[in-house]
């Protein structure tokens, strides 16, 4: 059910407990921490305040329901009787800029947020266990997500094309980044990939032009073909005596390694690799 808030008719006392206007703790955060860098001013609080909308589905939202609506815009609050995003639920949704998630969420399906070109920020729970395939697709207005420890898999394609993307947050608990999950992020810089990660897929950070370093952590077996291919500014890569497979073009064309070390178990490295000239050292 969409419900447009913002309406402030009636006096305080006499309107209903759903249109009392609340502030959120992560637009607090916003206007703590972005204020007074200029990036979101007061103007922006206020209008985060007044354009917000409730979706109070009951359980899962079914899939494509809101799929491309044009009365969903600004601030996007989840009631807590929604358990799942269904697949494709808010795609296209380009009006949203903040979502707000609860924690009786606890799946985002595939494409549950694709092509919300608008959306700047996401709150993820510490309920939500999965993150579907596209599920950010294209949301190139994204600047920062955090992912939960509770999140255990992050599908493929999930944040592909999401080229504001600056910064993300992996916390404990994450065991498969999917193929292309981080695909042209060409904002990111640096990726600290937690210790409960065995496996990046395929293209997982594919054409990543700004990442300069990247540290892979022990208990990694497997970094997929193409993984980092293509991440030109990339100068310094950390592999750990853990792995033991390096799928083709795993970090082909990264011009900026000139040398990488590498651990003596190491034994199945595919074709190229690593880019053409590039020192491999083993230790």
């Amino acid at each position: 059910m969409e419900n447009k808030k913002g309406s402030l008719e009636g006096p305080p006392s006499k309107r209903p407990r759903s249109e009392q206007i609340e502030i959120p703790l992560c637009v607090l955060y916003l206007f703590l921490t972005k204020l007074n860098s200029y990036e979101l001013g007061l103007v922006d609080i206020i209008w985060l305040m007044v354009n917000s909308c409730t979706i109070d589905d009951v359980g899962k939202i079914i899939e494509g329901k809101y799929q491309n609506s044009k009365t969903l815009f600004g601030r996007l609050i989840i009631q807590r009787s929604v358990t799942s995003i269904g697949d494709y639920a808010f795609c296209g949704c380009i009006g949203l800029t903040y979502v707000i998630i609860p924690s009786s969420v606890s799946s985002i399906e595939d494409g549950a947020f694709l092509g919300c070109s608008g959306l700047i920020s996401v709150v993820i729970p510490s309920s939500v266990m999965s993150i579907g395939e596209y599920a950010f697709y294209g949301c190139y207005g994204l600047t920062y997500v955090a992912i939960p420890d509770s999140v255990m898999s992050i599908g493929e394609f999930a944040f592909d094309g999401c080229s504001g993307l600056t910064s993300v947050t992996f916390l404990e608990g994450i065991t498969t980044i999917g193929y292309g999950a981080f695909y042209k992020c060409s904002g990111l810089t640096s990726v600290m990939i937690p210790d409960s990660v065995t496996y990046i897929g395929g293209c997982a950070f594919s054409d990543c032009h700004g990442l300069t370093s990247v540290t892979i952590p022990e208990g990694i077996t497997t970094i997929g073909s193409c993984a980092f291919s293509e991440c030109s500014g990339l100068t310094s890569v950390t592999i750990p005596s853990s792995v033991t497979s390096i799928g083709k073009y795993a970090f082909d064309n990264c011009s900026g390694l000139i040398c990488v070390s590498i651990p003596s178990t190491l034994t199945d490295i595919g074709k190229d690799a690593f880019p053409e000239g590039c020192r491999i050292d083993k230790r």
